[in-house]
């Protein structure tokens, strides 16, 4: 059998990180859901800390390009407020995410609270505590690629969930007749090509287009993973089987900039996940795509799960969030 969780282990390593949040004084007896747009951090600081090394380093990091799309479009939206507008307002309570900021000169070491769910659900709430700027910035330098991932995690769950309630049920007993394998898909999309180890799923819009591809193929040993042999077997099935508009035209990954590969910890095995750009042979269509590649180790199989969107002249990261979600729904079936 593949070592597939002893790689998870020594290739992503797991911080964990013990919850404490007393500082609200707040009635949680009735639970809102939460608000805020899809990828948006509202951040509680006072606008002197915005306008310093504090509010650049916020910005600098959650505020950060989007990897791999057509345009820059930052990873969240960060607007803001101060913590006196959070205390009189209840409205600002129940946004999804919130991260907040506190200077305190009395106290003598930095304090890091988290909690979810506090006064709406789902949400997120990240708190550092600090005596000054220069030990709040070591505290959120050692720590920000965890915040990262916390807010990533919840924001993908919550389009997961909102996704299983509007489920195309029928495509997922076609995939699990076919695969082996469960996934949630959304009702606008259907089947547009079935074929032995190979689908495509499709929504087709008024101005954009989302795509599903799963495909798989025998496992043999680790080249699996690696990154020209992913990239190569994605052209090969794209050429095959998704045409572009003109005769003879048909997707490809773009040559032009190279994509992104990491290692990931997909429902407890060892995967790579590759976010690029496509483009169409013969053909001016193009947009940003993610895959996920893992190994099913009951059948002995590579299976890849890949999301694309094509929304030319518009921002498109919400739209490939919806599609990551979506790939994250895949499990194996016993």
């Amino acid at each position: 059998m593949i070592k597939t969780k002893t790689l998870i282990a020594a290739i992503i390593p797991i911080l964990v990180i013990s919850v404490l949040f007393n500082s609200c004084n707040i009635d949680t007896s009735g639970v809102r859901v939460s608000t805020g747009k899809t990828s948006e951090i509202l951040v509680v600081i006072e606008k002197d800390e915005w306008n310093s090394n504090i509010g650049n380093a916020i910005r600098d990091f959650f505020g950060q390009d989007q990897e791999m799309l057509n345009q820059p479009e930052p990873k969240y939206t960060l607007p803001n407020i101060t913590p006196a507008t959070l205390n009189d307002s209840k409205m600002f309570r129940s946004h999804r995410n919130l991260f907040i900021v506190d200077i305190k000169k009395d106290i003598d070491k930095p304090i890091m609270e988290i909690e979810k769910n506090f006064w709406a659900k789902p949400q997120l709430i990240i708190k550092i505590t600090a005596p000054n700027e220069s030990v709040w910035l070591e505290e959120f330098k050692k720590r920000k690629e965890t915040f990262l991932a916390f807010y990533d995690k919840l924001e993908r769950q919550r389009i997961i969930n909102a996704f299983k309630k509007i489920e195309n049920v029928s495509i997922r007993k076609e995939i699990m007749k076919d695969f082996n394998i469960s996934m949630v898909v959304p009702k606008e999309f259907y089947i547009a090509i079935e074929k032995p180890g190979f689908m495509w799923i499709r929504k087709e819009a008024q101005s954009f287009s989302q795509g599903i591809l799963i495909y798989y193929y025998d496992y043999t040993d680790t080249i699996a993973f690696n990154y020209n042999r992913i990239i190569e077997v994605r052209d090969s099935i794209t050429k095959l089987y998704i045409p572009g508009s003109i005769d003879n035209s048909y997707m490809t990954t773009s040559k032009t900039i190279m994509p992104q590969f990491a290692p990931i910890n997909f429902n407890g095995n060892y995967a790579v996940e590759t976010r690029g750009l496509w483009e169409t042979e013969g053909d001016f269509m193009g947009g940003p795509f993610i895959s996920i590649t893992s190994v099913d180790e009951k059948r002995m199989r590579v299976v890849t799960t890949e999301g694309y969107v094509y929304f030319p002249n518009n921002k498109k990261r919400d739209k490939l969030k919806q599609m990551e979600s979506i790939l994250h729904t895949l499990k194996f079936m016993d």
